[in-house]
């Protein structure tokens, strides 16, 4: 039988696999394969091989668009080089300059969320919104708590004329940091700016016309041979197209039209329940990314003061997408939308409760708990979720005030290594090392090499907790030990 010969992609892959088993069997030889560190350096480098996987699985697909910044060295000093001459030259107003540096950055080192985020800042200067958009929106999903990428984005929507995405973008900012005064005042903007555009649509807009919308029926009663044509065109459509939501909606025009206004609320009821689902279908699998495309969609079809409720209902899904992608702070504004359109609804509380609990404000979440309980006090689980948050609470007073003795909280829990790393509590591997590389990112003491003494003191600190932290998750003994210790 001929062998085939591997593309240079397949034999990439071969040779990752056997490398990974190759230092397993040598670590076995030697003895050492019980060696937390080593165990470590394995559990690593398999990480790294399944990303690496993914990412041949995603170029492998047909019509893949491989990013600009894909193709350079990853060498992250010298990318760290040429993201502080992009911002000495910044500084110096040479801003052309300033952004072939910073470019040069992202190809060195892509992952490295503020070296999109400075691009952005550059492109604004440089009168280039749309860049400005997808560096910032890049930022972001590499650290979805990086406030200045969602508020560059929400300057680049503005200049871009998009109001209601600058809306949105500003009240993610605001999620991360509520007391910021320039996207206070951005929303306020982007609010002004999309409430003058509609009302200035809705003056323009022809009479039976929706701004944006499909056309309305019209004013006049058709005439019943019109009618029954159009009814009998609209069936036909929907039986050649049944998942098709336009032939839906003109199937219910035409019953409105033809007097069947039974017919006309069962398909509609349909159509609106429809949208939920096939977001919670994608929620279901894991596909996060489909599941929040599907909610926005249907939001953008839905007037929410007419749908009050399944618009809530969606940004709550949407939220819980967000939630699957690590994306405590967009989630949180979803929610907050959500309970604003409608207040009390348990689902949501129990789940800002959890968006907050990730974001450290363990207050919010402990406030939230407590409304549960109140409203729904045999909910299944309220109680020891109170219990956590009401620890978690007198955890986060005691490190404010320094008492070790407060309320009989044991010495080693004042560091609550969850709340260092911005961690729930039930979170993976990965997500601990995601939210390592994040911080270790901002914290490491070599970032801080240029910044006073006493800076440096204090970053030093931050950085050896965020070790120990990281140290103590990803040792599985040790963190069933600490969370066994936690709630005691």
């Amino acid at each position: 039988m001929a062998c085939r010969i591997l593309d240079q992609d397949e034999a990439g892959s071969v040779w990752r696999s056997q490398k990974l088993q190759d230092f397993g069997w040598r670590a076995q030889v030697l003895g050492c394969s019980a060696d937390a560190e080593i165990q470590h350096l394995l559990r690593e480098l398999q990480h790294q091989t399944q990303e690496l996987e993914g990412l041949r699985s995603s170029q492998a697909v047909p019509g893949y668009h491989r990013p600009w910044w894909a193709d350079g060295e990853y060498d992250s000093a010298r990318a760290d080089r040429s993201n502080d001459a992009g911002l000495q030259s910044l500084a110096a107003g040479k801003l052309s300059e300033a952004f072939d540096h910073l470019s040069n950055a992202i190809r060195l080192c892509p992952s490295t969320a503020v070296y999109h985020g400075n691009r952005a800042a550059v492109a604004l200067r440089l009168k280039q919104p749309s860049i400005a958009l997808q560096d910032a929106r890049e930022a972001t999903i590499r650290d979805v708590q990086y406030m200045k990428g969602y508020f560059r984005a929400g300057i680049a929507c503005l200049q871009l004329a998009k109001h209601e995405e600058a809306v949105n973008e500003y009240q993610k900012a605001l999620a991360i940091e509520p007391q910021n005064a320039a996207a206070k005042a951005g929303l306020r903007k982007a609010m002004e700016a999309a409430e003058s555009l509609q009302k200035h649509s809705a003056a323009a807009a022809p009479a039976g016309m929706s701004v944006a919308r499909r056309p309305g029926l019209p004013r006049k009663a058709a005439a019943h041979e019109d009618a029954a044509l159009q009814l009998e065109c609209a069936r036909a459509m929907l039986d050649a197209n049944p998942d098709l939501e336009a032939a839906r909606c003109a199937f219910v025009e035409a019953t409105i039209m033809c007097g069947r206004y039974a017919a006309a609320r069962e398909t509609a009821g349909e159509l609106l329940s429809s949208w939920p689902t096939v977001a919670g279908e994608a929620l279901e699998d894991g596909r996060y990314q489909d599941a929040i495309e599907a909610c926005e969609e249907a939001r953008g079809m839905l007037d929410e003061r007419a749908c009050t409720g399944l618009v809530a209902s969606l940004l709550s899904q949407q939220a819980a997408a967000h939630m699957g992608r690590s994306q405590h702070a967009p989630a949180l504004a979803n929610l907050q939308h959500a309970l604003a359109l409608q207040p009390g609804r348990i689902p949501t509380l129990l789940l800002r409760a959890q968006a907050y609990r990730c974001l450290g404000r363990v207050e919010d979440s402990y406030l939230d708990l407590q409304e549960v309980s109140q409203a729904c006090p045999d909910h299944p689980g309220i109680l020891d979720l109170l219990q956590q948050a009401a620890q978690l609470c007198l955890t986060r007073q005691a490190r404010l005030t320094g008492d070790g003795a407060w309320q009989g909280i044991r010495p080693h829990q004042l560091d609550n290594h969850y709340i260092t790393m911005g961690l729930e509590l039930d979170c993976s591997e990965q997500q601990i090392k995601q939210a390592y590389r994040r911080l270790a990112g901002r914290w490491h003491p070599d970032k801080w090499a240029a910044r006073p003494e006493v800076e440096q003191q204090h970053a030093k600190g931050v950085f050896d907790n965020i070790k120990h932290a990281s140290d103590i998750l990803l040792n599985p003994e040790d963190r069933a030990r600490y969370d066994a210790s936690l709630f005691c």
